[in-house]
């Protein structure tokens, strides 16, 4: 009965329009091998806390393969070369002593930086209602979809409500919308990871839901609040996770 209620405030609190109790729960990751393309799109959610490394620390010889390009042998081929030629210039051009800080800017779209971000749930639930939807770059939809594996394994109550918005509520896109809407929640419906490697995830706390509910106004009949308590402290850590989403290619 208590797991029940517990449901029922947690799915509540993730539908109404204003889910400030989900900004008691913070989240770190770490992915890895995220091109500088996807970094954008990543620094376009403005409340996070995210770490990108300067630019001087990108690895040249590090980029990606868009899907589209792995059927297509030719165009592969030219590709890579692209990244293979920008690799050597740089290194002709730093043994020249060309600065290292404006060297930057000789660089493609595709080579790769680790970041660190950290999002409560709240953000959490419009990143993931963005990025996980079909409409979404390729290449952060991915990151997005295996971060809500990670999630709903660590905290299920919460992150079983989360998907792309035509899972949470009804598709924004109108006539962009996919036309997928009931492929796309019985996908997310039936996302799990009972398969994941249990080393793709450390965790440092153990964590516990306890919903708080209060007598608010004349109007509102309760208020629900979210605590996410993992020992001392109550922030819930998987900055250990180090992340490469299984359907990209990194060279």
């Amino acid at each position: 009965a208590d797991e029940e209620m517990i449901t029922k405030i947690v799915e509540a609190v993730v539908k109404c329009k204003r889910p400030r109790p989900l900004e008691c729960a913070n989240y770190t990751f770490r992915f890895n091998n995220v091109s500088l393309s996807c970094i954008t799109h990543f620094a376009r959610h403005r409340i996070q806390s995210i770490e990108i490394p300067e630019l001087t620390k990108t690895d040249r010889t590090s980029f990606i393969i868009p899907p589209v390009l792995k059927d297509k042998p030719e165009l592969l081929e030219k590709y890579k070369n692209a990244f293979k030629e920008t690799a050597d210039k740089y290194a002709r051009l730093k043994k020249l002593g060309v600065a290292e800080e404006l060297l930057v800017y000789y660089q493609l779209s595709g080579n790769t930086l680790d970041i660190v971000t950290t999002m409560n749930a709240r953000q959490l639930l419009l990143f993931l209602r963005l990025r996980s939807c079909t409409r979404a770059q390729w290449e952060i939809q991915e990151y997005a979809v295996d971060a809500l594996k990670q999630l709903r394994k660590v905290e299920p109550t919460i992150f079983k409500f989360y998907g792309p918005s035509c899972f949470v509520g009804a598709c924004p896109e109108g006539r962009m919308t996919c036309g997928r809407a009931a492929e796309i929640k019985e996908k997310f419906s039936n996302l799990y990871f009972k398969n994941m490697k249990k080393s793709r995830v450390k965790n440092n706390r153990k964590s516990f839901l306890f919903p708080i509910i209060a007598l608010f106004s004349l109007t509102i009949s309760a208020v629900f609040a979210l605590i996410m308590v993992g020992g001392d402290e109550t922030i819930y850590y998987l900055q250990q996770w180090n992340f490469v989403p299984d359907e990209k290619t990194i060279c």
